[in-house]
């Protein structure tokens, strides 16, 4: 059974020409944050439908963006094959939902690593005073534990977003059996949002949006105990 389209699909804008990687990165990043949230705006209103083929929309018009980054647009091929044999608006909305969730994580990440890469462009001589301090530059350790309702929630992600930079960066840690989780490398210190995406997480935890979760890293180990209710 065909599902009506009750909004018609944003479409992103046409790559410019002579755009450089990582802002075609940011521009598609900016572009499936908004689809996102018009389409939640529907999914809530009780549009399931419509937000499906929104996010539907907007993750084939994104393509162009992304030539250049092989995975990402595998993620998006992916997902759209094997959402178009998924029965139900709510479930394949929701699973469009991840997909962009995911690529958007992706792109941020490809826009962080490129800003990183940029050589320093030299700075005036600064006073002593004008450094920051060097417990603020300082990493810290991440690890923790993921409960849902009392009990150990395995196989779930749990995804750090930094609040406090001018480019977001993202980290992601996944749970073991016993829902425990530690994250690779260290996190800078600062502030972050916190989201959770795998099964049976709801909904509101699973985009940065919508969780009411943050945590504040500090240098050396920090401890996250999350308790999903």
């Amino acid at each position: 059974m065909m599902v009506p389209t009750a909004v018609a699909p944003a479409q992103p804008p046409a790559p410019a020409a002579g755009l450089s990687p990582a802002q075609l990165d940011h521009a598609a990043a900016d572009a499936l944050k908004e689809v996102h949230n018009r389409g939640a705006d529907l999914y809530n209103r009780g549009d399931p439908a419509g937000a499906y083929r929104m996010y539907e929309g907007a993750l084939s018009a994104i393509r162009p963006f992304v030539a250049n980054r092989p995975a990402i647009l595998k993620a998006i091929e992916d997902g759209l094959n094997e959402t178009a044999k998924t029965d139900g608006a709510k479930i394949q909305a929701f699973r469009l939902h991840e997909v962009i969730e995911a690529v958007r994580a992706d792109l941020k990440a490809e826009v962080a690593r490129a800003a990183e890469a940029k050589p320093a462009t030299p700075e005036p001589t600064k006073k002593p005073a004008d450094a920051p301090p060097a417990a603020a530059k300082s990493p810290g350790s991440l690890s923790g534990t993921l409960n849902f309702n009392g009990k150990p929630l395995p196989a779930t992600d749990v995804t750090l977003v930094t609040l406090d930079r001018a480019l977001p960066r993202v980290f992601t840690a996944t749970t073991t059996d016993g829902g425990r989780f530690e994250f690779a490398e260290p996190l800078p210190a600062g502030q972050y949002a916190v989201m959770v995406t795998g099964q049976g997480v709801p909904a509101k935890f699973t985009t940065v949006g919508t969780s009411p979760l943050t945590f504040a890293v500090a240098a050396g180990a920090n401890a996250l105990p999350l308790n999903l209710e």
